[in-house]
């Protein structure tokens, strides 16, 4: 069982379903769970058809059954996993058609970022933020896949600590975690020059919208970068399906 592994930044505690001001003991520790178990399908440290073991995961994070139960019922309806009976839990195969349905309507969403309820960004975002675009550069000569979907992690994160209505925000966040493993499952497939440089342009782009606490600008760029990795995707699997 991979060890505990937590982002040091959580916009949001990290997971949209927490209203920020709810700190009880018992939504901290369901946030960490679910916000560890969700990063590592993300990070496809448990790939599709991998089965999750309720007392192994209870043993794990020194919680009884009904928190990790709990977390898994979450992360069902958040369409990662699969509970069937006679077979436990395991993480939901990954099925194209849907992955590009969602994307699509998380381009729509994200160009309203800037219109609904959207809050400003505090120094510790714009630090983080300010921080990727060293991260992604080194990635042009170390071709560390994990590290790049840690980068798109953190920029998710910043992006959605901008939204302020609850409900958009959990609309937002799960379409992100719905679509984003098929993109790192291909991801090696890609031209890796060329989704370093367009990401690269995408993180600063970004920040300097921050900066100027441009927010309807950050959800433009967004929506132009999903539309742009649509276009590529769609390119790639054209010369699969002719070759």
């Amino acid at each position: 069982m991979p060890s505990q592994t937590m982002s040091s930044y959580q916009p949001h505690s990290n997971t949209a379903t927490a209203r920020p001001e709810d700190t009880s003991p018992w939504r901290q520790r369901f946030n960490t769970i679910h916000a560890t178990l969700r990063e590592r399908i993300t990070l496809l440290t448990y790939p599709p058809g991998t089965r999750l073991d309720l007392d192994d995961l209870a043993s794990e994070f020194g919680v009884s059954r009904t928190p990790i139960r709990n977390v898994l019922q979450r992360l069902e309806r958040d369409g990662l996993v699969l509970t069937r009976h006679g077979v436990g839990t395991t993480v939901t195969e990954i099925d194209l058609d849907h992955v590009r349905e969602a994307t699509l309507l998380r381009m729509h969403l994200a160009e309203m970022i800037g219109s609904i309820h959207p809050r400003l960004p505090d120094q510790k975002t714009l630090d983080v933020v300010g921080a990727l675009p060293d991260r992604i550069r080194r990635l042009r000569k170390d071709r560390d896949h994990k590290e790049y979907v840690r980068i798109d992690l953190r920029l998710h994160q910043c992006t959605a600590i901008l939204i302020g209505s609850d409900l958009f925000l959990r609309m937002y966040d799960e379409l992100f975690f719905r679509t984003v493993r098929m993109w790192y499952s291909i991801l090696p497939l890609m031209d890796w020059e060329t989704e370093v440089n367009t990401f690269t342009d995408h993180i600063v782009l970004t920040g300097g919208a921050l900066r100027r606490g441009d927010i309807r600008s950050v959800g433009l760029i967004t929506r132009n970068a999903i539309s742009a990795g649509l276009f590529r995707l769609d390119e790639y699997l054209t010369e699969v399906e002719e070759h």
